[in-house]
């Protein structure tokens, strides 16, 4: 008895359940793009509740892009297509690795309609050519670029981009070529003007300049740069955000760049810069739960963002790409090193992308979530099993004074360890939200349910012979005789309970990985066999019974063992959904809140009280004008408030 007890309550198979689970995860991870280096990631992206993102390469292309369109300032005459044209050749062709001079050239190819900058450089040397003084190209102290061509018509000019301060009054410090654009002091005003609103929007700036025929230096424009952001970018975050994770981008550019750059896919405008985070205080704090990023931050800062989200008992992801990310990656729970990182980063990161962008992320927590959902529904067969074999034990020797063979408990172990393998292919759905694993309501769910079937295999024992076969009904009078007291009980009885007990377990994972009832879902077909297949002999062996280790039972008692399993399987939906409801109703409010989330919330709820039409009309003239705006179609109100405010 004793051993049977060992046998019941020692789940032997749990780590091989969960490490078989984790490891095709990881093989499901990897084929979405996503190399996880240490499998417990696996478990603890699917509680992940905050993902702090690096920008470049991640959320952006890491490819800069010139912009030759309305964006574009162009002066003196000349259209942004000639802007852009002059500074193409101001740019060298051969020199690939300069990241400007190719951002510049790819925009020219790209505005004469073709792909391949190198066909677009061949056809451009059609209409001009190099002079002899040739190309002057660029060093950190004459901060440009300059060429000297020949068009096609004979015209000579000398094209030149750099610093738009530069472009327009070079250094006399420095050994490049001198001049002062034409109109100095109006073309300053304007083109600084410029600069500073497109700095503002987020862009780098490239002044452009050309002489004539010998002629003044004439500023003719500014092109707009910015590593734009991924085409998928902007969809992924607002999937990462509705599924209830916090997302803040961290971020080395300069503040006007990133809160532009949040502001094109929708991420928030809030970005601070590092001087928010000292000193420490719960101000410091609360500004890091609300910010939705940061910018011009090294690598300290980012470890100290990290720091503060998981002293708020947040579970925090962190992506990075090179060595002054280690450190931050090393600190979060889930270290992300996105693909093209450095190794130092890769050894930092419990998880290595293999493809651009911010969507294998999203990618893995969908299926972290379902791993998550897979573990639990074992634990919960497990302890519902546990509970029920070994109350079972306890109450047959206690109230009955009876026995049961420890082989028969050596086999259900062995069976159903080997079909529940196969949980780990199970069809599961993410969460909504980050999976929070909690013990009281896993236990009140598995206890509610384990309980259950031990009264229900008990009911068997103890009122089977009213409805089963002559054969059980001998068996269980025999068993519960005084000459049959301390010994086991009846070999025909026995093995009904044991069928009855191998049965419920089996097909109790159907009920257990579902929070409905167990037909509402389709399992996966490889759980569906190795459970059919492993009841299949079990009932098989006990309808020809040929080592008799069992007794041969009836066809008509396995039947209705079966329609007695299958009705209670029912009912133990029932109790499940009650327990369930039960827990989503009591348990604390901690467990499911994110406070990243809803710090953000809160503050966007204060900001549209703001904009409520009381506020707007006590600033814009009171009763007397709302009375009027009250007239006006709806989507007309806000803005003859708006307009009014602004000219008070």
């Amino acid at each position: 008895m004793s051993l049977s007890l060992v046998i019941a309550s020692v789940p032997v198979a749990l780590p091989m359940v969960m490490k078989v689970t984790l490891s095709i995860g990881a093989k499901e991870m990897s084929d979405e793009g996503g190399i996880v280096t240490h499998l417990t990631a696996l478990e603890e992206i699917a509680s992940m509740k905050v993902l702090c993102s690096d920008k470049t390469g991640t959320l952006t292309t890491a490819q800069m892009t010139v912009y030759y369109d309305e964006t574009a300032k162009a002066y003196n005459g000349f259209s942004a297509e000639q802007v852009l044209e002059f500074a193409s050749l101001a740019s060298n062709e051969a020199n690939k690795d300069d990241p400007i001079d190719s951002a510049v050239l790819r925009a020219y190819a790209k505005s004469k309609g073709l792909t391949n900058v190198d066909d677009a450089v061949d056809k451009r040397k059609q209409s001009y050519t190099l002079d002899p003084e040739g190309f002057m190209g660029f060093n950190p102290i004459v901060k440009r670029t300059c060429a000297a061509v020949t068009a096609k018509d004979g015209t000579k000019w000398f094209c030149t981009k750099g610093m738009v301060d530069v472009i327009l009054k070079t250094n006399p410090d420095d050994e490049g070529k001198q001049w002062t654009v034409d109109n100095y002091e109006e073309m300053s005003k304007q083109a600084h003007k410029a600069d500073a609103d497109l700095g503002v929007s987020g862009f780098k700036t490239l002044g452009v300049g050309v002489s004539k025929n010998g002629g003044p230096m004439q500023f003719i424009g500014i092109l707009p740069i910015m590593d734009p952001p991924r085409h998928d970018t902007k969809e992924t975050i607002r999937k990462i955000k509705e599924a209830q994770v916090a997302v803040k981008m961290i971020t080395g550019d300069h503040h006007n760049i990133g809160k532009e750059l949040a502001r094109q896919i929708d991420l928030g405008t809030d970005i601070r810069t590092p001087d928010c985070l000292q000193p420490p205080s719960d101000a410091r704090d609360l500004i890091v739960m609300q910010a939705d990023g940061f910018a011009k931050v090294k690598p300290l800062d980012k470890h100290e963002v990290v720091q503060v989200l998981q002293d708020k008992g947040l579970v925090v992801g962190m992506t990075g790409d090179g060595v002054n990310d280690a450190p931050a990656l090393a600190k979060a729970q889930i270290g992300i090193a996105v693909h093209g990182a450095t190794d130092a980063a890769k050894s930092a990161g419990d998880i290595v992308l293999t493809k651009d962008g911010l969507s294998p992320i999203y990618t893995a927590i969908q299926i972290s979530r379902r791993i998550f959902k897979r573990l639990k529904s074992y634990v919960i067969y497990r302890i519902c099993i546990t509970v029920q074999v070994v109350f079972f034990l306890a109450a047959l020797a206690i109230f009955y004074n009876l026995r049961f063979k420890a082989l028969y408990i050596i086999l259900l172990a062995l069976f159903h360890d080997l079909q529940i393998v196969t949980i780990a292919y199970d069809h599961q759905v993410a969460g909504a939200k980050p999976e929070t694993p909690t013990v009281l309501g896993l236990l009140l769910q598995s206890y509610s349910m384990g309980i259950l079937m031990f009264i229900q295999t008990m009911l068997l024992v103890s009122y089977g012979h009213l409805f089963l076969s002559d054969a059980y009904g001998d068996g269980y009078f025999e068993s519960m005789s005084s000459k049959m007291a301390g010994n086991e009980m009846n070999k025909y009885m026995e093995t009904t309970i044991f069928l009855q007990i191998s049965n419920s377990s089996a097909i109790l994972i159907f009920s257990a990985r579902t929070v409905g009832f167990f037909f509402s879902t389709m399992p996966a077909w490889q759980l569906t066999f190795s459970t059919a297949l492993g009841q299949v002999l079990i009932n098989i062996w006990c309808l020809w019974a040929p080592t008799g280790l069992v007794d041969k039972l009836s066809p008509s008692d396995v039947a209705k063992v079966w329609l007695y399993d299958i009705a209670w399987l029912l009912f133990l939906d029932l109790v499940k959904m009650t327990a369930g409801r039960l827990w989503d109703k009591y348990k604390p409010a901690t467990i499911d809140r994110n406070p990243a989330l809803q710090a953000k919330d809160r503050n966007s709820r204060r900001m549209s009280n703001n904009l409520r039409p009381s506020y707007m009309l006590a600033q814009a003239g009171g009763a007397e004008l709302g009375a009027k705006v009250a007239q006006l179609p709806e989507g007309q109100r806000n803005s003859v408030r708006m307009s009014r405010t602004f000219k008070k």
